[in-house]
């Protein structure tokens, strides 16, 4: 912890928003890196006065009526593969269109798929003119290694790639294809 190494005191507002990082990036701590470290680190910075319910407030009552109708839509394209080890959702431009939503209010589409008991790997995708951008998440097995042999990138259990496509189905028969192959 840089500031513990450099005598440095952290400021309430410091402390803020590496609590509000750590929060955001573990997924509420849920993530397997979530470890006994990071909660040292975050007693570090509530030590400080932050108050952590504050935050947490703030993060998840910030919704937009636009999400909760874009959501429905995302949700009802949900397939999944493998026995249900392999879950796939997308996004559409038009969808964004009806509901007034940005491709910023289905980030946690992925999240909420992976959520699903007897899913292990999920897929979103969103189209955007000639690509289809791929977030990837998984519980355990190493997503990287798809992301990386579509040119993209990411860590173990989360990850993403693009296909140079604006076919959501020939992206969508492509990744799911290749994480098949992998995962036999």
């Amino acid at each position: 912890f840089i500031y513990k190494n450099n005598n440095m005191n952290i400021s309430n507002n410091t402390a803020m928003c590496l609590y509000t990082g750590i929060y955001e990036d573990s997924i509420s701590f849920t993530t397997p890196r979530t470890s006994a470290n990071t909660f040292k680190v975050i007693n570090k910075l509530v030590a400080t006065g932050i108050e952590p319910s504050y935050i947490s407030s703030m993060l998840k009552s910030r919704q937009s009526l636009s999400k909760f109708r874009l959501l429905p839509k995302i949700l009802d394209s949900l397939e999944l593969y493998d026995e249900g080890k392999i879950a796939s959702v997308y996004v559409l431009p038009l969808w964004l269109e009806q509901t007034g939503a940005s491709y910023k209010d289905c980030d946690e589409a992925v999240d909420m798929v992976l959520n699903l008991a007897v899913v292990k790997i999920a897929v979103f995708l969103r189209v955007s003119k000639d690509t289809t951008r791929i977030s990837l998440r998984s519980k355990d097995i190493d997503i990287s290694k798809v992301a990386n042999h579509f040119n993209g990138g990411g860590h173990k259990y989360s990850a993403g790639c693009s296909i140079k496509t604006s076919d959501v189905n020939e992206a969508k028969h492509s990744i799911i294809n290749y994480i098949k192959d992998i995962t036999k």
